[in-house]
């Protein structure tokens, strides 16, 4: 299981180096060439339009024009030079290494008007750390112990290397899928008990999650985002919740009574 690290970036990254990969991601994620020469462009024309509307004494409203179209471009120029910025310091700046945890910050009805369910990479001194990409978003990555590798700029998270082995991040995704679908662990244990005297049945494989948006013409799902666990035949109804917890590059095991196929009694990674 734990091959869905990226085993070889850790290894550069232990060297204080980073990997061919993370460096294409750093230049892909902060790349500045649509903002940067788009703006130049449009400052450019702006510029050379307000100058021939007052040479020709043009109208105000094409003059005005002009002087927006030179502030968008201006605008976006600015912001073309900051990310190039920010990707050179980043492809400059030295990678950083510190221990900490992922963990998963699930929110109630109430905060998620605020802030959605969301997983949190955080070193021991509390550094909230994220990934590649200038939205910050946070990764999605088995709950537990890690070596974390990242740059100070931005807080940019390379790489985390799993400080547990294939057992316990097996226990620690078990326990994640119970809290998140809602029912205690030993509801698992009586599942496989059950399964193995043939009084319930299972289904396993990659699972996948299907979601169907609200149907707007019937009061009753007005809001509703319906999300679904397919695996194999079967096509289990879950919570927002549980999405998260869920992960589709690893096989999971579904447990379910068979008069009611669609309903998912417990879930483990198979």
């Amino acid at each position: 299981m734990l091959e869905i690290f990226d085993l070889t970036s850790i290894e550069s990254n232990k060297d204080g180096k980073k990997s061919d990969l993370q460096i294409k991601e750093i230049k892909e994620a902060a790349n500045p060439g649509i903002w940067l020469y788009g703006g130049l462009g449009v400052l450019l024309l702006g510029g050379c339009s307000y100058a021939a509307m007052s040479q020709m004494g043009g109208s105000s409203a094409l003059s005005f024009l002009g002087i927006l179209l030179a502030g968008v471009g201006l605008f976006a120029a600015l912001r073309g030079f900051t990310t190039w910025n920010l990707r050179r310091k980043l492809l400059q700046e030295p990678v950083q290494s510190a221990e900490g945890t992922v963990s998963f910050k699930m929110k109630n009805a109430v905060a998620q008007l605020i802030e959605a369910d969301h997983f949190s990479a955080e070193t021991k001194d509390g550094k909230v750390l994220h990934p590649i990409g200038l939205a910050g978003v946070n990764p999605k990555l088995p709950p537990g112990n890690y070596r974390f590798y990242y740059l100070n700029t931005r807080s940019w998270l390379l790489a985390s290397e799993p400080l547990f082995d294939e057992a316990q991040m097996r226990t620690n995704l078990n326990a994640f899928l119970a809290t998140a679908l809602g029912y205690d662990l030993t509801v698992l244990e009586n599942s496989r008990t059950q399964a193995r005297l043939g009084q319930i049945q299972t289904v396993e494989g990659l699972p996948q999650i299907e979601y169907r948006e609200p149907n707007l013409v019937v009061p009753d799902e007005l809001q509703l985002r319906r999300y679904y666990c397919l695996l194999g035949e079967n096509k289990f109804e879950i919570s927002d919740h549980a999405k998260m917890a869920i992960f589709e590059n690893l096989p999971h095991r579904a447990y379910y009574h068979e008069d009611h196929p669609n309903k998912l009694v417990a879930l483990e990674i198979a």
